[in-house]
Order: C-alpha cells, then structure tokens, then sequence
C-alpha cells in the first residue's frame, strides 16, 4: 500500500512511502511528474521512503506523479501544501468584535500570489489596490484568527446567514485536527477532517451562523466566538474568531502541536453572488478535496 503521512522529526514534511506487509522484496518505481523516474525496492514486511515533500515557510509546494507497483497498475499521487507556524503572542485584552485594534504584530498571512484568487478574476496589480491579510495566533486554550479583506464597491455585506452564506461575505475555515493519523494523497475527507464557515448578518449583528459542512461529530459550534465588522478605511471587511480546543472533541480539551489547516474569504460586491474568493493553500475544490490543505504548527 502506498501512503503519505506527516513527519514532525524535522520540520513539517509529507512523507510518501510504501508498506509491503509480503514475505518477498517488491519492486516499485516513482515517476514524478517532474524529474527523473527511480526505481525503490521495498523490502519484506517494511516501510519504505519512496519520496518527500519538505515544506517551507509561506511556500506552496506539490508532490506530483505516479507509483508504478507493476506492469499495468500505478497509483496517481498529487498533493500540494504549504506551511505556516503560528504566533505565540496573543492580543492583550482581546475582544471579539470583529475590529482588529489589538493585533498589533504583522500579518501571518499575506496574500500576494494570483493563484490565491480562487473564484474570479483578478488583474496583476489586484493585491496593490485590495490587500487581505489574516492573522493567527495560539495558547493553551484556544486558536485565534484575525483578519482584514478590502473590496471596490462596499463594505461588510451578508444578508443571509445559514446554508448559503459563502455567496456574501464570509469567512470558511478547513481543518485537519489529526494530521499525522490520515492519508494525505487521499482526497477525501477523513476522520477529524472539519470544514465550517462563519457568516454574520451586516444588518442585525446579532444574527451570526457557523455552517459546519463536514466533519459535524469533530466540532461544537456553539464553543465558537466570532465577529464581523466594517474595515475601518475604504470598502470591505474585518473579522475576528475564537476557537476553544475544547470545541474539538477529538482533541480533549488540548492544544495539538500541529493541524492541517486553510482558510479561504469570500467577497460579495453584488446581490447574493460570491464575487470573489481568496484561498491561502487550495484551491476552490477544498470542499470536497483535502489534498491541497496546508499545514498549521501551533507555537
């Protein structure tokens, strides 16, 4: 069987390797989609190393190619990731009010990259004109997030919390809450796999809604602050969340050293359309497809 997991020995790597549970050696090939193909012999009953993907801060990397067990059969492997390590430093005397007066530090996440543009289209200077930033942080309790979207033509706009309300301005959050227990070339949404979205009603603030797609036996929603607020200068908007490890069941109240993570904002400019939407890992297929998911170390 082939696999990629999660080594935490050295960094963050994606580690592909094979499992031979025979009695006899077994000839495999890697054939990346990129590079030179190599031959790997994966011993009786072992575990071998075929390839490794070694993450690097801020940096969208891919592991892409097939596993050639035989003469007929090949196992498609393509996952991409990038890593982030999370701030220690919580803001003092926070609120969640959506305002991002307390975050003082620089943004963990900045985007600047056109493939972050993951619904609809963007010109070369798109981030010069309408920055987004997301800030991130950690302790014992629970993780925060933060974060700033600037638009053209208006500010904070969501009319429809619920099912629904990715097509306004909302925020969605997909996380892997154990990361080094699944398969990553799997695609699927597996065991401890969430993804929520946050929506809050621009007209009656205190009509707000966490949407949990997937994992919804993983997640108390309830447990879950957040805020959404006007940008304080220009068109668009601000956000603030608040995520208590105890919202996790399967992480027993704890703060885990690492998760799979990716967030993506959406922007609404018109009526009930998501206009557009900004991904920091994946793409727009996130919803039904974890390999693209990046990587989260909680400092």
């Amino acid at each position: 069987s082939v696999a990629a997991r999660v080594d935490l020995r050295d960094g963050a790597d994606i580690v592909l390797s094979a499992a031979n549970p025979d009695s006899e050696t077994r000839l495999l090939k890697w054939k990346p989609l990129n590079g030179a193909p190599s031959a790997i012999r994966v011993g009786p009953e072992s575990n071998t190393e075929i390839a490794r993907l070694k993450l690097a801060a801020n940096t969208a990397l891919k592991l892409d190619g097939d596993v050639q067990k035989g003469v007929a059969e090949a196992i498609p492997v393509s996952l991409s990731s990038r890593f982030l390590s999370t701030s220690p430093i919580l803001p003092k005397n926070m609120t969640v009010d959506g305002g991002l007066t307390e975050w003082t530090t620089p943004p963990l996440i900045e985007f600047s990259e056109l493939r972050e543009v993951t619904i609809g289209d963007a010109e070369v200077d798109h981030w010069m004109r309408y920055p987004a930033q997301v800030w991130i942080a950690a302790d014992d309790e629970a993780l925060v997030l933060a974060g700033s979207v600037s638009k053209e033509k208006r500010g904070w706009f969501q009319t429809n919390p619920g099912v629904a309300q990715y097509n306004q301005d909302s925020v969605e959050l997909f996380l892997r809450l154990l990361p080094c227990e699944v398969n990553w070339i799997d695609p699927v949404y597996q065991r401890g796999d969430v993804k929520l979205s946050l929506g809050q009603d621009s007209r009656n603030a205190s009509s707000r809604y966490v949407h949990i797609d997937k994992g919804s036996d993983c997640v108390n929603g309830d447990l879950i602050e957040f805020a959404f607020a006007n940008l304080e200068f220009g068109q668009g908007y601000t956000f603030e969340a608040r995520m208590p490890w105890r919202a996790f069941p399967l992480l027993k109240g704890t703060k885990p050293p690492m998760l799979g993570f990716d967030i993506s904002l959406n922007l609404s400019e018109e009526g009930n359309a998501r206009t557009m939407q900004y991904t920091w890992s994946g793409d727009s297929d996130n919803w039904v497809r974890t390999n693209s998911f990046g990587m989260l170390r909680i400092t």
